[in-house]
């Protein structure tokens, strides 16, 4: 087959299982803009997703209210039940002590990576990054990376300098033209010296 039929049928394909998935959202009570890419096996209860996210295959969202521009890799847990480790069981058989209906809270811009835990009630601030693996326990500060379990600040991303500008341009509330045009006007440090060698797209 011609690659370019291939890749054309791909994106149609994609398109229809989109359109036939967006009323079942709907039915649990989630809110998912169409310009969302979403994945695979996803599963959302009670979720406020903001606009031009993508989240990836296998991914669990309970009661999570997220941002613009957020990117969640495959299988990414957020939110859900906190059983009841503090009483005699933790079974939800043999209590109703457990904890369920608390809002988790997702900034905008905020790239969680694969296998993350977040738990809920939590707040991961905007721009920042949640390393693959994390277990995260407690809220985020912005722009800045977290990594470990439990998850633990490993450094800020930028200058208090940069984190004004990005702030001041509040490119997370324009569509992607207009707010990829508002990031150029900001000068960014360079690449890390171990990403160089790596094929990096930038558009």
């Amino acid at each position: 087959m011609n690659p370019l039929v291939y890749k054309r049928s791909r994106i149609v394909l994609f398109k229809l299982r989109v359109l036939f998935e967006w009323p079942f959202f709907r039915l649990k009570q989630n809110r998912v803009p169409l310009s969302c890419r979403v994945g695979t096996n996803v599963t959302l209860y009670g979720s406020d997703i903001g606009r031009y996210c993508y989240i990836g295959p296998g991914c669990i969202l309970n009661n999570v209210d997220m941002g613009n521009y957020c990117s969640l890799a495959p299988h990414v847990q957020i939110g859900g039940m906190e059983h009841a480790w503090w009483w005699g069981s933790t079974s939800p058989f043999l209590s109703n002590r457990h904890i369920d209906n608390l809002k988790t809270r997702i900034g905008a811009d905020v790239w969680i990576g694969a296998n993350a835990v977040v738990r809920q009630s939590v707040s991961v601030e905007r721009g920042s990054v949640v390393g693959a693996g994390a277990v995260v326990l407690n809220d985020v500060p912005p722009y800045s990376i977290v990594v470990g379990q439990p998850a633990r600040v490993l450094k800020r991303r930028f200058s208090d300098e940069i984190i004004e500008q990005l702030e001041n341009s509040r490119f997370w509330e324009l569509e992607p033209k207009e707010a990829k045009r508002k990031l150029d006007d900001i000068s960014f440090p360079s690449k890390p010296e171990w990403l160089m060698g790596m094929q990096i797209a930038e558009k």
